[in-house]
Protein backbone atom coordinates (compact mmCIF):
# COMPACT_ATOMS: atom_id res chain seq x y z
CA UNK A 1 0.00 0.00 0.00
CA UNK A 2 3.05 2.37 0.80
CA UNK A 3 4.51 1.91 -2.34
CA UNK A 4 0.99 2.43 -4.70
CA UNK A 5 0.68 5.63 -2.41
CA UNK A 6 4.42 6.47 -3.12
CA UNK A 7 3.75 6.10 -6.74
CA UNK A 8 0.56 8.20 -7.16
CA UNK A 9 2.15 11.12 -5.34
CA UNK A 10 5.23 10.77 -7.88
CA UNK A 11 2.48 10.88 -10.56
CA UNK A 12 0.64 13.44 -9.55
CA UNK A 13 3.60 15.95 -8.81
CA UNK A 14 5.34 15.73 -11.83
CA UNK A 15 1.46 15.59 -13.86
CA UNK A 16 0.78 18.80 -11.61
CA UNK A 17 3.86 20.65 -13.42
CA UNK A 18 5.51 21.15 -10.15
CA UNK A 19 8.88 21.66 -10.71
CA UNK A 20 10.31 22.36 -7.61
CA UNK A 21 9.62 19.71 -6.19
CA UNK A 22 9.32 17.02 -9.01
CA UNK A 23 13.04 17.14 -10.39
CA UNK A 24 13.93 15.40 -6.99
CA UNK A 25 11.38 12.67 -7.69
CA UNK A 26 12.21 9.45 -9.53
CA UNK A 27 9.63 10.10 -12.40
CA UNK A 28 12.12 12.66 -13.93
CA UNK A 29 15.13 9.50 -13.33
CA UNK A 30 13.11 6.58 -14.74
CA UNK A 31 14.23 7.07 -18.60
CA UNK A 32 17.53 7.99 -19.71
CA UNK A 33 16.68 10.04 -22.48
CA UNK A 34 13.60 11.53 -21.16
CA UNK A 35 16.10 12.71 -18.87
CA UNK A 36 18.79 13.91 -21.18
CA UNK A 37 16.16 15.82 -22.61
CA UNK A 38 14.39 17.60 -19.74
CA UNK A 39 17.52 18.98 -18.48
CA UNK A 40 19.11 19.40 -21.47
CA UNK A 41 22.50 17.54 -20.94
CA UNK A 42 24.73 16.86 -23.83
CA UNK A 43 24.08 13.57 -25.57
CA UNK A 44 27.80 12.88 -26.09
CA UNK A 45 27.76 11.71 -22.61
CA UNK A 46 26.13 9.69 -20.07
CA UNK A 47 24.27 11.44 -17.25
CA UNK A 48 25.69 9.56 -14.14
CA UNK A 49 23.69 11.57 -12.15
CA UNK A 50 20.60 9.44 -12.80
CA UNK A 51 22.83 6.65 -11.37
CA UNK A 52 23.70 8.37 -8.60
CA UNK A 53 20.46 9.14 -7.96
CA UNK A 54 18.72 5.42 -7.64
CA UNK A 55 22.36 3.91 -5.87
CA UNK A 56 21.30 7.22 -3.17
CA UNK A 57 18.15 6.29 -3.05
CA UNK A 58 18.27 2.27 -2.67
CA UNK A 59 20.83 3.04 -0.24
CA UNK A 60 18.71 5.42 1.86
CA UNK A 61 15.73 2.80 1.60
CA UNK A 62 18.02 0.21 2.65
CA UNK A 63 19.46 1.56 5.71
CA UNK A 64 15.70 2.93 6.17
CA UNK A 65 14.93 -0.83 6.53
CA UNK A 66 18.24 -1.97 8.22
CA UNK A 67 17.00 0.59 11.02
CA UNK A 68 13.28 -0.06 11.33
CA UNK A 69 14.09 -3.71 11.81
CA UNK A 70 16.79 -3.67 14.15
CA UNK A 71 14.12 -1.30 16.27
CA UNK A 72 11.33 -3.89 16.32
CA UNK A 73 11.68 -6.55 19.08
CA UNK A 74 11.60 -9.69 17.17
CA UNK A 75 12.11 -11.65 20.28
CA UNK A 76 8.39 -10.93 21.33
CA UNK A 77 7.43 -14.93 21.47
CA UNK A 78 10.45 -16.13 23.50
CA UNK A 79 9.26 -13.07 26.18
CA UNK A 80 5.23 -13.79 26.23
CA UNK A 81 6.76 -17.61 27.20
CA UNK A 82 9.10 -16.16 30.05
CA UNK A 83 6.01 -14.17 31.35
CA UNK A 84 3.62 -16.85 31.53
CA UNK A 85 6.41 -19.22 33.11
Amino acid sequence: MVVFIVNLLNVAITLGKFDGISRYLFTDHVNIIQYIYRFNLSQQHFPYSIVLYWIFLIFSIYLMGLFIVNRVDILLEKESKNDVS
